[in-house]
């Protein structure tokens, strides 16, 4: 089967995409790849043999000896706008198609793969859900970022270590927190705030306390970090890592 190719997500996107109803994630996490367009002409060609084959298989039919001319016909077919689908998203087309969500179809032959590929293309829930992506991407941002200066970030951490001293508190945004422990870090000159034998404790309890606040959303959280792996996390690690750090002193100097 030919590699998918995807996209790398900045964890804006990802946060987004999170953030979608899962219907929605699901059609918007299909197009985080590059498209069927993208391919040479040869893995294109292989590509399609494999979903004929993939699709005689699932009807339990033995299709050896069309394998060749479908896969020509689908090579055919799968052209223009549909060129710009990913091979994801082809792949579930025809899924849904053999499965009836599309109606009676004709066997596998071209008046096929047609009605699977347009039904899919036009579909109002694929359509929707990238729509309401692009949207929240492209929600408007105020042009002057907020900024802090060395001495007002040091401000506010020297506040909220001090909050946490007296009620165990900490500050709610794991963003806050990701930036305390780099700001803390670089004053001191130090790679780690936290012993090298104890940041495996650490990221597991990170990566546990992200995943027990998003129970809903743990499919799509197991998604994102099969591809892009665990920056996700990286916020609640170190909100963790904050933690164990301020619980260890009995004063910051900053």
């Amino acid at each position: 089967m030919l590699p998918i190719v995807k996209n790398t997500l900045l964890p804006d996107e990802v946060a987004i995409i999170e953030s979608l109803p899962k219907v929605d994630r699901d059609y918007v996490m299909l197009r985080t790849e590059q498209p069927y367009s993208a391919y040479s002409q040869m893995q294109q060609k292989a590509y399609c043999t494999d979903v004929v084959r993939r699709c005689y298989n699932y009807c339990g039919q033995n299709g050896a000896d069309f394998i060749e001319i479908q896969s020509k016909e689908l090579f055919e077919q799968i052209s223009g706008r549909y060129a710009t689908l990913t091979l994801s998203e082809i792949s579930k087309a025809f899924k849904d198609g053999l499965d009836g969500l599309y109606g009676p179809y004709f066997g596998i032959c071209g008046k096929t793969y047609t009605l699977f590929l347009k039904s899919f293309f036009e579909d109002n829930k694929r359509q929707k859900a990238w729509l309401e992506y692009q949207n929240l991407l492209n929600m408007p941002r105020s042009e002057k970022p907020l900024v802090f200066s060395k001495s007002q970030l040091r401000e506010m951490i020297l506040k909220d270590f001090k909050a946490f001293k007296e009620s165990g508190d900490m500050p709610v945004s794991s963003g806050a927190c990701a930036v305390y422990y780099e700001e803390i870090k670089e004053h001191l000159g130090v790679k780690s705030l936290i012993p090298l034998d104890k940041w495996d404790e650490i990221k597991t309890q990170g990566i546990e306390a992200y995943r027990n606040q998003r129970k809903e959303h743990l499919k799509t959280i197991d998604s994102l970090v099969k591809i892009y792996g665990t920056m996700i996390y990286q916020g609640e690690i170190k909100r963790v890592a904050l933690r164990a750090y301020w619980s260890s002193i009995d004063e910051l100097k900053i």
